[in-house]
């Protein structure tokens, strides 16, 4: 027993034509908005990057600026890495990168 055969569809049927063109410009239209939204992704990623990386940039000059030794400057920037991973939104963080005992430990070698 063989199975049923599938309809006789001409090559020139107008039905088919359109189905394809269909099938096709919705293909085209879900690779694009795919793509679109991958794009978009990959921006905002490289801007939350560019601000991690321009805040920490300002902490490395202050530091410098105020000719903190080598060590406690690693030490400042391992705190500052820690808390730019650990906080998701991109707000205001100026004022909470340098934990107060850090901020402290500065000031006191500024004076030595």
């Amino acid at each position: 027993l063989a199975p049923p055969a599938p309809p006789f569809v001409p090559v020139d049927s107008g039905g088919e034509r359109i189905y394809c063109i269909l099938m096709m410009t919705g293909k085209v239209v879900v690779s694009g908005l795919s793509l679109s939204k991958i794009t978009s992704v990959l921006a905002e990623l490289r801007t939350i990057n560019s601000e991690k990386a321009e805040k920490r940039r300002q902490v490395m000059i202050y530091l410098h600026t105020q000719n903190v030794n080598v060590e406690l400057t690693s030490r400042v920037m391992h705190f500052v890495d820690y808390k730019l991973e650990r906080l998701s939104e991109a707000s205001s963080l100026d004022s909470y990168l340098i934990s107060p005992a850090l901020q402290t430990e500065i000031f006191l070698n500024q004076r030595s």
